[in-house]
């Protein structure tokens, strides 16, 4: 079985969830290790960074939304703080543009969000 650039997989092997054909988008960057190989599908342990053993659930894949290794690939949820923290940046960037703030205070504002979401995702 190859993954989506003709790697061969075998089990232990360590891959990322591309995004995946006919499962979860939340998938999508996704690591996790081999654990076995059936006719179809691969069935992947993902890894935890939550929970205390490192270990989180198992899920079965179509081997092409597998790549071999793990590839820093932005997560469902890093994507979704990105895209919250332009909006508020560009708005602050259009305000002190305007006139409406000053350019410290867009700093300010730009410095509060970045720090409130990080501590609320």
């Amino acid at each position: 079985m190859r993954d989506r650039h003709g790697n061969p997989l075998s089990p232990g092997d360590p891959v990322t969830v591309c995004t995946p054909q006919d499962r979860p988008r939340y998938h999508r960057g996704k690591q996790g290790i081999v654990q076995s190989l059936g006719r179809i599908r691969v069935k992947v342990k993902f890894e935890s960074k939550i929970l205390a053993d490192g270990i989180g659930p198992t899920e079965t894949f179509l081997p092409e939304d597998l790549e071999l290794g793990h590839e820093e690939q932005p997560s469902l949820q890093d994507l979704v703080l990105m895209a919250r923290r332009q909006y508020v940046t560009q708005a602050a960037e259009l305000a002190a543009e305007a006139g409406i703030i000053t350019e410290a205070q867009r700093h300010q504002l730009v410095e509060l969000w970045r720090t409130y979401t990080a501590t609320h995702p």
